[in-house]
């Protein structure tokens, strides 16, 4: 119910209180450095995990690059933090002119679409698949894929859901995009947390009766 009225509110800001939306979502505003700080700690999550494991494991090392990557495109790898130039050849092909991939012409266009399918797999489609197919279920674990927590699917559902409505009756509103983002940025947070706190248990088998019970509730 919480995450509802946190959307609720966001939708309500937008129509009637316009001024302060566009101060939460600016750029380098408070939800995009959020959104930074939450992919930045879902990296550290995968990354500490996969450091665990030996190394050995690429799913843990993916989702740390995955994460990590993410968290500096959001904040231009702190481009304006340390007030660096973007390379010539690199700001020729930008249309914000800053150090990051997903501002490149020709994939700027199309990024939120191929962002949502990402998500879709991650979010969706691998844990529905996990739960309803013992022959996937049985491969993700022989292959050790971590497998998002379907228990978080409105966290993904509302961030999907604000990035599409508005395109579905009309023109997007980056405002719209931006609460989009923070709900997906959240539910990856989740997906590390949750990661982190499975493995664990393995580490540190005293702790597995608890987690379960926190599970189960």
């Amino acid at each position: 119910m919480a995450l509802v009225g946190f959307a609720v509110f966001g939708t309500w800001l937008f129509f009637h209180n316009r001024e302060h939306m566009d101060f939460f979502c600016q750029e380098d505003g408070f939800v995009e450095y959020s959104e930074a700080f939450l992919y930045l700690f879902a990296a550290a999550f995968f990354a500490y995990i996969g450091a665990q494991k030996g190394f050995r494991n690429l799913w843990y090392w993916g989702y740390t690059l995955l994460f990590f990557g993410v968290c500096g495109e959001e904040v231009s790898w702190g481009q304006r933090i340390f007030n660096f130039a973007t390379p010539a050849a690199i700001g020729a092909v930008n249309l914000q002119g800053e150090l990051t991939i997903h501002n490149i012409d020709g994939l700027h266009q199309h990024h939120h679409l191929y962002g949502l399918m990402v998500c879709s797999v991650i979010c969706f489609v691998i844990p529905i698949s996990e739960r309803l197919l013992p022959a996937l279920r049985s491969f993700y674990r022989r292959i050790n894929m971590p497998v998002f927590p379907l228990w978080t699917w409105p966290l993904p559902a509302l961030g999907f859901a604000f990035m599409i409505g508005p395109r579905l009756f009309g023109p997007n509103f980056f405002e719209f995009d931006e609460m989009g983002e923070l709900f997906l940025a959240i539910s990856f947070f989740g997906f590390g947390l949750s990661a982190y706190r499975e493995a664990r248990a393995k580490i540190d088998p005293e702790l597995a009766p608890a987690l379960t019970l926190q599970r189960a509730a």
